[in-house]
C-alpha cells in the first residue's frame, strides 16, 4: 500500500511540543507520491483528518510517542510501522540525533507493534484497547486482536494479573474489554 504522510508540528504550547503524523493513502495514480512527507498547520489540518488511516502521536522534548493509532479495517498492513518510521526519522532529523521512543503504557497491540519496530522500554502499564465497536465495523478478528490469545496471555503473566484479567486486555474492543474486566473482577 502506498502511503504519503501530513506532519502536523507543535500541536501544542509549553515546554514540551507535541507532533502527530498522519497516514493517508495515496490517490489510484500514486499521489501526492509514496513515502511523501508535507506539513501542514494545525488550522489547516481538519481538512484531511478524515482521510487518514493512521496517526502517530510524540513529544518533542521527551522524545516519547505517546499514541499510534491505526483505522482498524486497515491494520495488519504495515501502516502502524511506517507511521513509526517516518515520526523516528522526523523526530532524529529535528532533534540532532535523539531517538524517538514508545511509551511504556501500551495496549496489547501496541505492545506488540513495540517490539517488532524497536526495543521498548519495560511495559509500565498494561492498557485495556481503545477501539471503540462502531470503528471495528468490517475489521476481522485477526485487525483487533493478537492471533494468539494464549500467548499473549502467557507473555504478560510476570504482571501477576489474573488470566481473565490478562484476556480482557486481548479483547477486540473497547466495549468488549469492560465487560471482560468486569466479569473478572466480580469473581
Amino acid at each position: 500500500m502506498d502511503l504519503y504522510f501530513v506532519h502536523i508540528p507543535d500541536t501544542g504550547t509549553g515546554p514540551d511540543q507535541t507532533h502527530e503524523l498522519l497516514a493517508l493513502t495515496c490517490d489510484e495514480q500514486g499521489r501526492p507520491g509514496a513515502g511523501i512527507v508535507m506539513t501542514m498547520s494545525t488550522a489547516a489540518a481538519p481538512q484531511i483528518v478524515d482521510g487518514q488511516i493512521g496517526a502517530i502521536r510524540w513529544h518533542q522534548a521527551s522524545g516519547e510517542v505517546s499514541e499510534i493509532y491505526v483505522k482498524p479495517t486497515m491494520r495488519r498492513q504495515g501502516v502502524a510501522t511506517a507511521l513509526w518510521r517516518t515520526a523516528r526519522n522526523l523526530h532524529i532529523m529535528a532533534t540532532g540525533g535523539r531517538p524517538l521512543r514508545i511509551s511504556g503504557r501500551r495496549t496489547v497491540l501496541g505492545d506488540l507493534l513495540a517490539q517488532r519496530v524497536g526495543d521498548p522500554p519495560p511495559l509500565d502499564e498494561l492498557v485495556l484497547p481503545m477501539t471503540p465497536r462502531q470503528e471495528a465495523a468490517g475489521a476481522g478478528q485477526h485487525q483487533l486482536a493478537p492471533d494468539d490469545i494464549a500467548a499473549a496471555v502467557d507473555r504478560y503473566r510476570y504482571l501477576g494479573v489474573p488470566e481473565r484479567l490478562l484476556r480482557a486486555y486481548c479483547a477486540p474492543t473497547a466495549e468488549q474489554a469492560w465487560i471482560q474486566r468486569s466479569r473478572a473482577r466480580r469473581r
